[in-house]
């Protein structure tokens, strides 16, 4: 690790044994692109590009890669905090739609709702719906293993989080089209990131 090091890297890496200093400084950044709004960078090519954050941390099993666990739970705080009260109050309003039985009478969704830690045990169609409700927001990630990520799948059990990878790392728009009235329909620009 180098000496200098920006204040928040230093401070976060500050309790990590000397071995495991890169590994959470690398791995800080993916949870802080959750507060990012609008946050772009011009690259080499000289083109303004929004901000990529992404992180793996490949290493043998049993050999510490938790180490950035606890790191990555203390920055999403106060996004987690966000997260359980709109889950939280998304769950009244499915309780409400329940106990009407014509739809006519059901409550409207909330509209400002947001939930930027997602499982990978995610659909496709949530995914897009919580991409939309984030308005321009960073959706986050996190796993243990790569192999956790496959269980992003669509209803035909394709997986589909290589192609949000790539999108993920251009931000360019992805989504769906359908007809159905309750069907997710939009084609947002993908501002996901994962450890």
């Amino acid at each position: 690790m180098p000496k200098a090091l920006p204040s928040f890297i230093a401070l976060i890496t500050s309790k990590v044994v000397d071995e495991f200093k890169p590994a959470v400084a690398c791995a800080a950044f993916p949870p802080l692109a959750a507060y990012a709004d609008g946050l772009k960078f011009r690259y080499v090519d000289n083109v303004l590009h929004e901000a990529t954050f992404m992180n793996l941390l490949i290493a043998p099993t049993g050999i510490g890669k938790g180490c950035v666990d606890e790191p990555v739970r203390q920055i999403l705080s106060d996004v987690q905090r966000s997260d359980d009260a709109n889950r939280e109050r998304e769950r009244q309003w499915k309780e409400e739609c329940e106990t009407v039985a014509s739809t006519k009478q059901r409550p409207k969704r909330p509209s400002d709702i947001v939930i930027q830690h997602i499982s990978a045990d995610t659909t496709y169609a949530a995914f897009v719906k919580r991409m939309m409700e984030a308005k321009g927001k960073y959706l986050y990630t996190h796993v243990s293993e790569i192999e956790d990520l496959m269980r992003m799948r669509n209803s035909a059990g394709s997986p589909w989080i290589y192609q949000v990878i790539l999108n993920a790392f251009d931000n360019a728009k992805c989504g769906q089209e359908r007809v159905g009235i309750a069907s997710v329909s939009a084609q947002p620009h993908t501002r996901w990131t994962f450890n």
